[in-house]
């Protein structure tokens, strides 16, 4: 490729980023991007107005904007490959599938490596690692956010090292390393204030009471989150403002107050399809679901599984799926249907299983267990209640005790 022809496709990319700059601007105000991404100035003619329409400008030109990344890359422009690969990774994973990020994640990387600068690095490896989570390959994420905090802390970046510190939080709760996650989430808020970045700090306070929620511990993360869901809602960051609001909901419903959970739940439901939020929906569209189901309304914790799953679906996110497919059954058992409610729970423990993912996969057999008791297969009951025990033994935390009890008792019957 001659220098003319790679000087036309840097200036076509280089307004691709600039017009990417601003939708970021407007659909995520509050974030801190790394060093070196270039700045709005260059997007003047972009035109949009509200985020709605920065949205609907990045949904039509997503299919384009992927591949002019790997273009950029390939034409042997790896800054301007990582430059869009940075300015689009919020937007992919907040608004997009699963599939299109991963392709942006993995040229974001490559473009970094062959840059060779420790900033963009740890930036890649970042995003890369959070998209390698939310798809459930955990070893592989976690090794992404090491070399990202290794780099950080190599070049003093306190911002990478907070980044780092939250995506490996993330990680260990979704391994059930419980004091883990706490010990990194607490850093990444303490670096975060730092910087003087309060919305990194609310994020990382926001996933420090997640994994209190994950411990049981309700009332100590009630003492923070009305507070946070306040302050939250002010910051123009709709996905940050509800996800505040679903975890209220989670807290409420662990504490027995079942009218305030589905109040809260509600909420954080309408900021996802005001701000056209697919991913957060599901997610929070399957904490409806447990708030109906433990205030014994079983259709309408059905109805929202069942939503949850199909928004996972579309997103190619098979984890999330398979956690709402579990859900799907706790509701079917609750209305009368085991042996479909069982379908669902096999099906979930499967994908559970393929993800490595001990502890839902040992969720998913555990409800399993329940559905052929009731209908009264007891030999299929025993061996999934053990297949269940067997994996509830990797995890030390109480509820994961409190559950493996209540399994054991079940095998004692």
């Amino acid at each position: 490729m001659g220098e003319g022809d790679r000087g036309a496709i840097d200036e076509v990319l280089g307004q691709q980023v600039a017009t990417a700059a601003v939708v970021h601007a407007a659909l995520f105000p509050a974030r801190r991007l790394p060093g070196g991404v270039p700045g709005v100035a260059g997007a003047a003619g972009a035109g949009f107005v509200t985020a709605g329409e920065a949205l609907r400008w990045a949904g039509a030109e997503r299919a384009t904007l992927v591949a002019s990344a790997a273009e950029a890359l390939a034409a042997g422009l790896p800054r301007r490959a990582w430059e869009l690969v940075i300015m689009l990774a919020s937007v992919q994973a907040a608004y997009f599938t699963l599939d299109d990020w991963a392709a942006l994640s993995e040229t974001g990387l490559a473009a970094a490596e062959a840059m060779g600068e420790a900033g963009p690095l740890a930036a890649a490896l970042g995003h890369r690692g959070l998209l390698l989570a939310r798809r459930g390959q955990l070893p592989a994420a976690r090794a992404m956010h090491a070399r990202a905090l290794a780099l950080g802390e190599a070049a003093g970046d306190l911002a990478a090292v907070a980044q780092a510190r939250d995506g490996l939080g993330l990680v260990c709760l979704r391994l059930r390393e419980l004091p883990e996650a706490e010990a990194h989430f607490a850093a990444a808020a303490r670096h975060a204030r730092d910087l003087g970045d309060p919305f990194l700090a609310g994020v990382a306070g926001q996933h420090r009471a997640q994994g209190w929620l994950a411990a049981g511990e309700a009332a100590r993360a009630l003492e923070t989150l009305p507070s946070m869901a306040v302050s939250c809602a002010g910051v123009g960051e709709r996905e940050y403002e509800g996800n505040a609001r679903w975890l209220l909901a989670r807290a409420r419903r662990l504490s027995g107050d079942y009218p305030a959970a589905r109040g809260e739940i509600a909420s954080a439901l309408k900021v996802a399809r005001a701000a056209r939020l697919p991913g957060a929906e599901a997610r929070w569209l399957a904490e409806a679901a447990r708030v109906h189901l433990a205030a014994g309304d079983a259709g309408e914790a059905l109805r929202c599984a069942s939503s949850a799953a199909a928004l996972h679906r579309q997103a190619a996110d098979s984890s999330g799926e398979a956690i709402a497919l579990d859900c799907m059954g706790e509701a079917l058992l609750a209305a009368g249907s085991a042996e479909e409610a069982a379908v669902f729970h096999q099906q979930a423990a499967r994908t559970h299983r393929d993800l490595a993912d001990a502890w839902h996969q040992a969720l998913a057999l555990s409800h399993l267990g329940g559905c052929e008791a009731a209908l009264g297969r007891a030999s299929a009951s025993q061996e999934a209640a053990t297949a269940a025990l067997g994996l509830l033994g990797r995890f030390a935390d109480p509820v994961a005790a409190r559950l493996a009890a209540g399994v054991a008792a079940s095998l004692g019957d």
